[in-house]
């Protein structure tokens, strides 16, 4: 594993530094509006929790929202909204010491799977994300192993969300929220250690600037070092991520971000199908090549500037504009096993990609983005009619350039006996280069009406895009000047609309239905070098929201039905795709929040139908149509409790859980199953408060422990030759040091 002695050496004496440091004096300020949620102020009840979690720099905030979420883009509370958004905390990031976004998603939320793609992409209600990550309502490019360190909170739009995003996938949006400054001083260090060699260093210091307050500041900082349960495997990973606030004015408020994250990683092997079940060999068996593993592993260097303002016209009117410039620079290394040669014996044949080449003069593979959107909102009253109305108009721009070499057979393995020949990859030169430009203009306007005292709310929303896609490859070592001349753009335009219905017979409960229609991303070239028809999904959802024990604790039940035409789906063994229309409905349930002062509780349940309805690769029969999409589960149920002492205890929290995945099938041919399994995982904490020795910061120890029972499972699948497996037992240990 590549590790910086420099980093580890600060991760070994962060905790001793942060004990030399004096602990801050504490003061009760007024509320400022951090990710949709205030904090800061005094008092008790939900004034109290604020001004408690504000001193925690955000850090305790509830296992539920009911406030606005930041990917509607509008300051509508979520019971009011008649569509599903689930929303991840950062108390619950922090319960479960979730490093990645997968692990803060996974069990967390319903409709959630975990996904083979080799960026951070998920399963949202049977449709894999497509790697498409929001950050603060921007889209990203693609990213692996993105931190939680600098996360306030991550949001999951489920739906086809075209109206508010553009080009997204149908099944649901996951925007990731920053933490923001705070105008209460906090300063803490967090330490982890765990299996695996696992080690995390977390730096969080927020606080004013100024004396009057109009200028803060927040930093945060991680680095994490770890190995795996798999030979070879392993992640080095290092965020800095700077905020400034200004606030001139009572109305204007500007935030200016940065972010350099850097990652060295190597991924799991995979495991290969055997008749009908992945092969009875230990998960901790590494079947890649090893030497490439360690001489080449993948690498993501990427850099963030971004900026949103927000000018308040009056109580009721808000103009707001964000923009976010990413450059991301990457070495991949792709390595495969193939096929079986002699499936009776074991032996199993294995390919390679590299991108760029060790040797390339000019080592290149990037994507750059600019992604910006300008948003009015406010509130409106006609008569009996309450209008609370969003227009805007977006702006997202990539360019992407890459060459390498695709594909070789290398030496086989013996899944049985593995013996490892390494390949010789160091006098490869490039066989291909590419180059990929997307540029999309949106305008979207969104009025939800409603009357009789608000218990009938109608929302009418509509978007026009306007797009240009255009991708190039040339299967030779020609120049960058030579593809782009072979780019052919198509140009397209589609209107999404978005129509729902919310009745709220009582203050604590909503019913709601809507219709949605997105255009979605462009799928790129087939290996004819032609353009692929864009994909285009349409919902129709139904549910119900509740808000129960004086807002302490929310419930969302929902049904729906989703079809997406024009879907990918890879080629086996190649970087090509295939096309495919697919269908998913299903149920899902979600409880989460506060049952009384010292119970906590996150419970959910989704029962899904997700299949191929028509397979547009085959001239006869039917194909894979029919078939169950690859890797979603029928049935997903988890729940999650938290309990926390008080008397002569207080200070002790346990938690505790499990979450039950039913079978799946591991490729869209339905071959072989990933067979259900059930995880428990459970954790346990105790809080010292600052002053428990003269000086003395505020101190909390922590322990997880996930898949207690070591239970044998799979996350995923990428055809015959790729069960990705679950992690077994593994221990992650805690001290934060709060100032």
């Amino acid at each position: 594993m590549i590790r910086s002695n420099l980093l580890r050496g600060a991760s070994a004496c962060a905790i001793t530094l942060a004990f030399a440091l004096p602990a801050r004096g504490q003061e009760s300020l007024p509320a400022i509006d951090i990710a949709g949620q205030a904090l800061g102020g005094s008092g008790s009840g939900k004034a109290g929790a604020a001004d408690k979690s504000a001193r925690s720099g955000g850090r305790e905030t509830g296992y539920n929202q009911v406030g606005p979420a930041a990917s509607t883009k509008t300051s509508i509370p979520i019971l009011e909204t008649p569509y599903s958004v689930q929303i991840v905390p950062r108390e619950t990031m922090d319960d479960r010491q979730a490093v990645s976004i997968r692990d803060a998603l996974f069990t967390n939320v319903s409709g959630v799977a975990g996904s083979s793609n080799y960026y951070d992409g998920v399963i949202v209600r049977g449709f894999d994300s497509g790697n498409q990550t929001y950050r603060n309502g921007l889209r990203q490019p693609n990213t692996s192993y993105q931190e939680t360190t600098n996360l306030q909170s991550i949001e999951v739009l489920k739906g086809p969300a075209a109206m508010l995003y553009g080009r997204v996938e149908p099944g649901g949006v996951i925007n990731i929220v920053t933490k923001r400054p705070q105008e209460t001083p906090y300063f803490s260090v967090h330490q982890q250690v765990g299996s695996f060699g696992l080690t995390r260093t977390a730096i969080d210091a927020t606080g004013p600037l100024l004396e009057d307050k109009t200028l803060l500041y927040r930093m945060n900082v991680s680095y994490l070092a770890k190995d795996s349960f798999q030979p070879h495997v392993g992640q080095d990973n290092l965020l800095i991520s700077p905020t400034i606030t200004w606030r001139p004015t009572e109305q204007f408020t500007v935030n200016l971000e940065g972010e350099y994250q850097r990652s060295y990683f190597r991924d799991l092997s995979p495991i290969p199908a055997l008749g009908f079940r992945p092969a009875g060999i230990p998960i901790s068996r590494y079947l890649l090549d090893s030497y490439v593993a360690d001489k080449y592993p993948n690498f993501q260097e990427r850099s963030l500037f971004g900026y949103d303002w927000t000018y308040r016209i009056d109580n009721d009117w808000s103009l707001t504009n964000r923009l976010s410039h990413t450059r991301a620079d990457y070495r991949q290394r792709g390595d495969w096993l193939d096929s079986f040669s002699n499936e009776a014996t074991g032996d199993a044949l294995r390919g390679i990609w590299l991108v760029p080449t060790p040797n390339a003069a000019e080592p290149i593979f990037y994507r750059e983005t600019v992604s910006t959107n300008v948003d009015l909102q406010g509130k409106a009253v006609t008569g009996p009619l309450t209008h609370r109305v969003l227009a805007g108009f977006d702006y997202y721009s990539l360019d992407s350039k890459a060459h390498g070499h695709c594909c070789d057979y290398i030496s086989p393995i013996n899944i049985y006996y593995p013996v490892n020949i390494p390949a010789n990859v160091d006098a490869l030169s490039s066989s291909y280069r590419t180059i990929t430009k997307e540029k999309w203009k949106g305008l979207y306007a969104q009025d939800q009406i409603s009357f009789w005292d608000d218990r009938i709310q109608l929302l009418l929303g509509g978007r026009h895009d306007w797009a240009e896609s255009s991708t190039a490859t040339l299967w030779s070592d020609e120049s960058f000047a030579e593809v782009d001349a072979r780019r052919v753009v198509v140009p397209v335009s589609a209107n999404s609309p978005r129509i729902g219905v919310l009745i709220r017979p009582f203050s604590w409960l909503s019913v709601y239905g809507n219709y949605t229609r997105s255009y979605g991303s462009s799928n790129g070239i087939d290996q004819y070098n032609r353009p692929l028809q864009p994909q285009i999904g349409t919902q129709y959802e139904g549910g119900v929201k509740a808000e129960l024990l004086d807002g302490r604790l929310t419930a969302t039940a929902a049904y729906f039905d989703i079809d997406k035409k024009n879907q990918t789906t890879p080629i086996s063994g190649t970087p090509f795709v295939r096309v495919i229309d697919g269908r998913s409905n299903g149920v899902e349930l979600d409880v989460t929040g506060r049952i009384d002062e010292h119970w906590s509780v996150i419970a959910n349940f989704t029962h899904l139908d997700a299949r191929i309805v028509k397979d547009r690769n085959v001239t006869s029969g039917s194909g894979t149509a029919g078939k169950r999409l690859n890797s979603v589960p029928h049935n997903t149920a988890n729940l999650w409790a938290k309990y926390e002492a008080w008397g002569a205890l207080a200070g002790l929290t346990l938690g505790g859980g499990v979450s039950y995945v039913d079978k799946a099938f591991g490729d869209d041919d339905n071959s072989y199953e990933l067979p259900a399994h059930a995880r428990v995982d459970v954790m346990a904490s105790y809080k010292l408060e600052a002053g428990w020795l003269p000086h003395a910061p505020k101190l909390t120890f922590q322990l997880n422990v996930n898949n207690l029972l070591d239970t044998t499972y799979y996350e995923g699948g990428g055809g015959r030759m790729g069960a990705v497996p679950g992690a077994p037992r593994t221990f992650l240990g805690s001290l934060r040091a709060e100032f």
